[in-house]
């Protein structure tokens, strides 16, 4: 008998064992929005119960959620923007809508469309939805950097225990602009940098501040380029694409309005805006704050 035949035959190959299945999707659904839900809730409650308590008897609570700079977005959303520049009867330069970035009009007209609703629940509804997401998105940062619980705690510092936190909840791009925030920076600690950059990009044409969110990716993909330094072409072009948002909305002013420094001008007109490297004391805005506080009677 050959010396092969009495050799142990060969032992099948056993498939490479799997990785352990994560969570499932509704769990992972629950975990990263069941917490958000409950703090976005109790907060809503809180703020409409104050918001009712300052208001006069008989002021409708959609006014109020829809006040001040929440009846420009409305205007917007319903009525598009301004072409020309608008003056006083006796030809002074005044502030208009084009002062106000245009993603969260844009958004507000969205859900005009699929809900039906007017114009304020829409712009209101739109508030709503966007704080909620940046709920979940802040938690999972927070989270993902130090626990579940730390993440609880900041939400609630976050929409519940500072009084401005009221403008989350009504008709104002803050909450659009803070999930956008949150998208980019979570979405730059996990190496997405696609969607880094879009986030970052869309926090551009919500507010002005977009800048800062910019600022806070170049860190991020700086520190990204020190880690993988071979991999150098996402975290540049998102930093890229970031740095385009607010300059292409400035840019379509102007261009609208026929002035390189339209935006600048409707803004100063409007709301006395302007960079003055720290140079006017803060003392000064004081009466303008305390004037304004008459539309909440």
């Amino acid at each position: 008998m050959p010396r092969s035949a009495l050799a142990d035959p060969p032992l099948p190959t056993l498939p490479a064992p799997r990785p352990p299945a994560g969570p499932p999707f509704a769990r992972r659904l629950k975990r990263a929005a069941g917490p958000a839900s409950a703090v976005h809730a109790g907060a809503l409650v809180l703020h409409l119960a104050l918001l009712a308590a300052m208001a006069e008897p008989g002021t409708p609570l959609l006014e109020r959620l829809t006040a001040w700079d929440g009846r420009h977005f409305v205007e917007i959303a319903a009525h598009g923007y301004p072409d020309r520049f608008t003056y006083t009867p006796d030809g002074e330069l005044t502030g208009n809508d084009l002062a106000f970035f245009p993603l969260f009009p844009l958004l507000v007209r969205a859900v005009h469309a699929v809900t039906g609703l007017g114009w304020s629940g829409a712009a209101v509804l739109t508030a709503q939805l966007a704080l909620l997401l940046a709920l979940v998105l802040v938690h999972r940062l927070v989270a993902g950097l130090h626990s579940r619980r730390a993440a609880t705690v900041v939400l609630v510092l976050l929409v519940a225990a500072q009084p401005m936190s009221l403008v989350f909840f009504m008709a104002y791009s803050e909450s659009l602009f803070l999930a956008l925030a949150a998208g980019t920076l979570l979405a730059a600690r996990r190496g997405h940098w696609a969607a880094a950059g879009a986030c970052a990009f869309l926090a551009g044409l919500t507010r002005p501040a977009g800048v800062a969110v910019v600022v806070a990716l170049a860190v991020a993909a700086a520190g990204g380029l020190r880690r993988r330094p071979g991999r150098r072409v996402r975290p540049v072009a998102a930093v890229l694409l970031a740095c385009t948002g607010t300059p292409l909305y400035l840019a379509w002013v102007a261009e609208r309005l026929g002035s390189p420094d339209a935006w600048f001008a409707v803004q100063r007109a409007g709301w006395d805006t302007r960079w003055d490297w720290g140079g006017r004391p803060g003392s000064s805005r004081w009466p303008r704050c305390t004037a304004g506080t008459a539309g909440w009677r």
